[in-house]
């Protein structure tokens, strides 16, 4: 047999290389396995080990992961207790805590433990696992289930210790990336109020105060994103949304019109803003206005 010319191995080795990237994907749950590390041989195995000693892609996957799960939580207006809603919360929390792990993991590495690449990669991380929990948390609440081991009070502990965190080092490490400090700072206002919500029926008072720290933290979040000039990107409009969304629930509390005024204010600029970005044939929008009825 002919030996292969430089350039078809060359060729040959990139779209070897593309199979095994596709196959972490496809399979990055089982990325560590024994198993599945015993079927690949030879230079597969090299390409695969090269992969999972800079696992920057893996760990981006896992948080977009967990993030895309809870996305897809809210684009429904209402918590329910269905099957997918069950799934897609055990998802967000499993795939955080994946996610933070590796990244910990990888930033034992010498040459990457002081990049701020790699400390902001792991905030990301955690403000995820934060949202994830904040969700879970008000969902066991609500109907009386355990989040794994813990109570809904000890998740919503673990969520909010991971989003002060995360606030706390965006503010000294990266004073200059507002936008950061001002996603995180919203994941805490969420938190917020989802134990707010979870809490209503029990402690109206720890209610109401959690929900006026929502609505302060919404509207630090939503200033600090005009300042680092992101007004009307999704995530802006969708701090908007959520405000208006805090303010109708407010309104529960205070028998005043000036919440319920400044809730359909606040959700009208959402709309608006989502109409001109998305079109109204979206779930964002859909969501938006069955808040706004």
């Amino acid at each position: 047999m002919e030996e292969m010319p430089q350039e078809e191995e060359k060729k040959e080795e990139k779209k070897e290389e593309k199979t095994i990237y596709r196959t972490i994907f496809n399979s990055v749950m089982n990325f560590a396995s024994t198993s599945k590390r015993a079927k690949i041989t030879g230079r597969k195995e090299t390409l695969l080990h090269r992969y999972k000693n800079t696992p920057a892609v893996f760990v981006d996957y896992l948080e977009s992961k967990c993030r895309g799960a809870i996305k897809r939580l809210y684009a429904s207006t209402y918590i329910s207790a269905n099957i997918l809603t069950t799934r897609l919360l055990v998802e967000a929390r499993k795939f955080g805590i994946d996610s933070i792990r590796e990244q910990e993991k990888r930033m034992q590495m010498k040459n990457i433990r002081e990049d701020p690449q790699e400390k902001k990669r792991l905030l990301r991380c955690k403000e995820s696992l934060g949202r994830a929990y904040a969700l879970e948390a008000q969902h066991a609440k609500s109907f009386h289930r355990r989040v794994e081991s813990m109570t809904a009070a000890e998740a919503f502990n673990e969520g909010r210790k991971l989003l002060i965190e995360c606030v706390g080092q965006w503010r000294k490490e990266f004073p200059q990336d507002i936008v950061g400090r001002a996603l995180a700072n919203a994941g805490l206002a969420e938190l917020n109020y989802c134990q707010a919500a979870g809490e209503v029926n029990y402690n109206w008072q720890l209610a109401l105060r959690l929900c006026s720290k929502s609505l302060r933290q919404y509207q630090e979040s939503i200033k600090l994103m005009e300042d680092a000039k992101c007004a009307n990107s999704f995530e802006h409009i969708e701090m908007m949304k959520d405000l208006g969304k805090v303010y109708s629930f407010h309104g529960h509390f205070v028998d005043t019109n000036s919440s319920r005024q400044s809730a359909r204010e606040w959700l009208q600029r959402a709309m608006e803003s989502l109409r001109k970005l998305q079109g109204e044939d979206t779930v964002w929008y859909e969501n938006a206005r069955e808040l706004y009825r």
